[in-house]
């Protein structure tokens, strides 16, 4: 199977300095359709990798084919200024303001009728019958 269909990726990493991540959007320009880009978060590690308590997290979207992709993902894993590197396929992005679906129109509440015990009565023989 041909893989040149171009498809929308992510790709999540860590960095230890904030410079670093211009260096990843430069390198998945160079190979791939930059789509866009969510700003750099410092966050505190869950555990400690290698020296590094902390870094940054940044991730982008862009299009490319399977294979440059893959390139891709070994390109960071082989950058030393990245800590971790992951690159999935997109998934679609929900859309923000979603437009509700228009409200049914409420039924109208059915009037509770107090049937004194003479009109019951009435009710089951006329059933029952």
């Amino acid at each position: 199977m041909e893989d040149s269909v171009k498809k929308e990726y992510e790709a999540a990493f860590l960095v230890r300095e904030e410079q670093d991540a211009s260096a990843i959007e430069e390198i998945i320009s160079k190979k791939g359709e930059f789509k866009s880009k969510l700003p750099l978060r410092k966050q505190v590690l869950a555990y400690k990798i290698g020296k590094d308590t902390t870094a940054f997290l940044g991730v982008v979207r862009f299009f490319a084919t399977g294979e440059v992709a893959k390139e891709l993902e070994q390109e960071l894993q082989m950058n030393t200024s990245i800590i971790r590197s992951l690159i999935v396929k997109a998934e679609k992005e929900e859309v923000e303001n979603k437009e509700r679906a228009a409200k049914k129109p409420e039924t109208e509440e059915k009037k509770d009728v107090v049937l004194s015990n003479e009109d019951l009565v009435k009710q089951i023989e006329e059933l029952v019958s």
